[in-house]
């Protein structure tokens, strides 16, 4: 009787081993992590994009976790540590990365309103302020995004700049905002008497009714550059990254104009888009590594 019992215990230890291995072990599933510049804020930029991140986790099949930087630099940091491997920066916020790190831009958006994969920066001031020229700004407050932005920092320096105005001489008093939609509120409550932000940043407050219609002016619009690029390291496994590029490729409008701007599509983008902003920054004397 102990013999059958011992045997009988054996067998179901061994059928338990067998049944164990052939229960495969579920793979974990893989994660990335994209950091986006704070041209706004945190809440309402998450919120805008959070069908494109939906999107992108179903069709890449991976978990994708979204974060609003705390700067420009930050951002930066983040992607050249390792932290996130997709970043959203602004034109210029590339060009300073590329300082840092080797990344590359892969795809950018293009604009519902123009059908064009570009966007200018604008100058503006309130409408009841009799302020309709830059040379009306003179001893006045005004104030800048970041120095990472390119329409809230690096085009409007070169308007400056064509115009012979040294912006530390020619206004009273320089603020630096941190987000664009913080730079026409403080346009708007009076905080300072102009700003310089990006027609789409413009264009969404005017939409959401941040501003209304006849509040402000747009006293000057900059060059065209193009859209933000949507960044990754350049060492990145050519096979992910492709995947990544395909599955940005493919969002349907109705998910991508939730985006910034109202986006109809997104395109793919290359490094050499971007170059003349270096030629830019080198003709105001600016330190990209700083």
């Amino acid at each position: 009787m102990k013999r059958f019992l011992f045997v009988l215990g054996l067998i179901v230890v061994v059928l338990g081993s067998v049944f164990a291995v052939g229960e495969p072990e579920k793979a974990e599933r893989q994660s990335l992590k994209i950091v986006f510049v704070p041209a706004a804020d945190a809440s309402a930029e998450m919120a805008r994009y959070e069908p494109v991140i939906e999107y992108l986790e179903n069709v890449l099949d991976m978990d994708i976790e979204s974060v609003v930087s705390s700067d420009y630099s930050t951002a930066i940091l983040s992607l050249k540590m390792g932290d996130s491997q997709i970043a959203r920066l602004t034109p210029f916020s590339y060009i300073l990365a590329t300082t840092q790190m080797d990344v590359e831009p892969i795809v950018r958006g293009v604009k519902k309103s123009t059908g064009k994969d570009v966007y200018y920066g604008l100058i503006l001031a309130r409408k009841d302020s009799g302020i309709t020229s830059i040379m009306d700004l003179e001893n006045k407050a005004f104030a800048f995004t970041d120095p990472g932005s390119t329409s809230g920092y690096l085009l409007p320096s070169a308007l400056f700049a064509q115009e012979n105005i040294v912006p530390e001489d020619f206004f009273s008093e320089i603020f630096f905002s941190g987000s664009q939609p913080g730079s026409i509120l403080a346009v708007k409550n009076g905080t300072v008497d102009a700003s310089a932000v990006a027609d789409s940043r413009y264009e969404d407050a005017l939409r959401e009714g941040i501003i209304g219609e006849d509040e402000l002016v747009i006293i000057k619009t900059t060059g065209m550059v193009p859209t933000s690029p949507i960044c990754v390291a350049s060492d990145m496994d050519p096979d992910l990254k492709e995947r990544i590029i395909q599955a940005w490729l493919s969002i349907p409008e109705e998910i991508t104009l939730s985006a910034v701007g109202k986006l109809t599509h997104y395109v793919r983008a290359a490094g050499g888009d971007y170059e003349f902003l270096r030629d830019v920054a080198n003709v105001l004397n600016l330190n990209l590594s700083k």
